[in-house]
């Protein structure tokens, strides 16, 4: 029996820490409105949490190159931000693959949401 309580509350504890660790997927100032709705959604498994982030990045992305003359400065800006991300994640030899492109993916889906949102002058 206490063979089963430890096989259970590891159990927890790992999925508990992955789940924690989608929820923190962005920047430390937190995430966008749309990457949250993507946590938030309970119906997403790992490849449908990825998807949801590329969809808002893309999104985010056409409106602001639609709506600026600025897309190219926000485009270096991301870049530059995702891809140290992604240098550190890659030490990183603790985490599983999906983790590190889930992260990835909304470092990408929160900056160009937050490009969007300054170009709209919107605040949340």
């Amino acid at each position: 029996m206490s063979s089963l309580v430890k096989n259970v509350s590891l159990s927890i504890a790992l999925l508990s820490s992955l789940c924690f660790s989608y929820a923190n997927a962005a920047e430390i100032s937190g995430n966008s409105i749309v990457v949250q709705s993507c946590i938030d959604n309970q119906n997403f498994d790992e490849q449908g949490l990825i998807h949801c982030y590329q969809q808002a990045e893309a999104t985010a992305k056409d409106q602001v190159y639609n709506l600026s003359s600025q897309g190219e400065h926000y485009k270096s800006a991301i870049d530059s931000q995702c891809q140290k991300l992604q240098v550190k994640l890659n030490t990183d030899t603790t985490m599983i693959k999906s983790d590190k492109e889930a992260k990835i993916a909304a470092c990408y889906a929160n900056g160009w949401s937050r490009a969007r949102d300054t170009v709209l002058n919107e605040k949340y």
